[in-house]
């Protein structure tokens, strides 16, 4: 598609769709991220679950109290913790493979969808979809075709 020949109907007509699902996905994965955070820091808090090496090489020492920062206990204790969030997963009601986290497989299901919505609306502008892996380009391109897509 040539650039200098869009109009703003165009570029609606062939991204809304993709930006409305991209907008619930969004919601679907702030929820299930919340929901997690709260069953994972719950189990933090029952535990002395302390940085381990990888903690170390970031200069952190001590004992983890949030859950973003699990990856980086030491490995005997993540596997006592991964265990415990798969069986916490499972009593709030999911049915989940072992090792899978509700949370990061909705967050992982919008970054599908940003990545479809970047395929097909970057050429539009005669942008390659692949010069958009710079995380500033990426996110302001998304904040941009969002916004058009939704323009009335």
């Amino acid at each position: 598609m040539n650039a200098t020949k869009l109009d703003r109907r165009t570029v609606q007509k062939a991204t809304r769709p993709i930006v409305i699902k991209l907008l619930a996905l969004s919601a679907v994965a702030e929820v299930e991220r919340e929901r997690a955070d709260i069953r994972h820091n719950a189990i933090l808090a029952t535990g002395n679950y302390q940085y381990g090496e990888r903690g170390e090489r970031c200069e952190l020492t001590g004992r983890i109290t949030e859950c973003k920062n699990a990856w980086l206990m030491n490995d005997g204790q993540a596997e006592e913790y991964y265990r415990r969030c798969d069986e916490a997963n499972a009593a709030a009601g999911y049915t989940l493979p072992t090792g899978h986290c509700p949370a990061l497989i909705a967050e992982s299901d919008v970054i599908k969808q940003q990545n479809d919505l970047i395929r097909i609306a970057a050429p539009m502008f005669g942008i390659n979809p692949e010069h958009l892996s710079n995380m500033t380009h990426r996110t302001k391109f998304l904040e941009l075709i969002t916004g058009l897509a939704l323009a009335k």
